[in-house]
C-alpha cells in the first residue's frame, strides 16, 4: 500500500478542484459514499474499476490522475527540497503540506489546501 498512500489525498484534491461533493461522484460512479470516504482518507485502496469509475465521474484522464499523484509524492518525501510544495492544478494553486510530519503519519491526517 506504500506505494499508492496518497492516492486518496490526489483523488480528494481533484474532487474539490471539480467543485463535487463525495456525494456526487459516488452517486456517478455507482460506488458508495463511505466506500469514497475511505478511499480519500487512505484507508483503503480502490480496485481499478472502482478507480476507472471514480476518473470517469471525475472528468480526468488516468495519465493526467497519476501525474498528479507523482507530484503529491514528490511533496511528500520533499524531492523539491523546500517545506512545501506549491503546484497549479486545473488553474488553482495548490499547498501539498507534508514534510512537516513524520513519514508515518497515516493519509487521513495529512492535509492539502487549496488557495483560490
Amino acid at each position: 500500500m506504500t506505494r499508492f498512500r496518497n492516492l486518496g489525498l490526489a483523488l480528494g484534491m481533484v474532487r474539490q478542484i471539480r467543485g463535487r461533493s463525495q456525494a456526487e461522484v459516488s452517486r456517478q460512479a455507482r460506488i458508495g459514499k463511505s466506500q469514497l470516504s475511505k478511499y480519500e482518507r487512505g484507508k483503503e485502496l480502490p480496485k481499478l474499476e472502482s478507480l476507472e469509475k471514480l476518473l470517469v465521474a471525475l472528468e480526468v484522464g488516468t495519465f493526467e490522475f497519476f501525474y498528479i499523484l507523482h507530484m503529491v509524492d514528490q511533496a511528500q518525501h520533499g524531492l523539491s527540497g523546500r517545506e512545501n510544495d506549491v503546484f497549479l492544478l486545473y488553474g488553482q494553486v495548490f499547498m501539498v503540506r507534508l514534510r512537516d510530519r513524520a513519514a508515518n503519519t497515516p493519509a487521513n491526517e495529512r492535509r492539502t489546501t487549496g488557495c483560490p
